[in-house]
């Protein structure tokens, strides 16, 4: 029906700028994941530093609030931190 969604065929467009943050990990069977970062022409002065800053600020808010969530578990505070260390995120 006309309501429904379109299913994706082949990667979705916004995948592209897709923007990882923080570190990556020296070895992984995922080569694929550290494919090099794509920044839009018209943005290029401004993308990256913006990026990373937002990503930076969302990464700390996780690691505090997994902080939290162990200590409200009785597990040490980076129980949770020291396994998404060089996470895909």
């Amino acid at each position: 029906p006309i309501s429904q969604p379109e299913p994706v065929r082949g990667p979705d467009a916004k995948w592209r700028f897709f923007w990882r943050v923080g570190g990556r990990p020296v070895e992984t069977r995922f080569t694929e994941l550290n494919a090099a970062q794509v920044v839009p022409a018209a943005f290029a002065t401004e993308w990256a530093p913006t990026m990373d800053g937002w990503g930076a600020a969302m990464l700390h808010t996780v690691h505090t609030v997994a902080e939290m969530a162990a200590r409200g578990l009785g597990l040490a505070s980076d129980a949770l931190t020291a396994r998404m260390h060089n996470g895909p995120h």
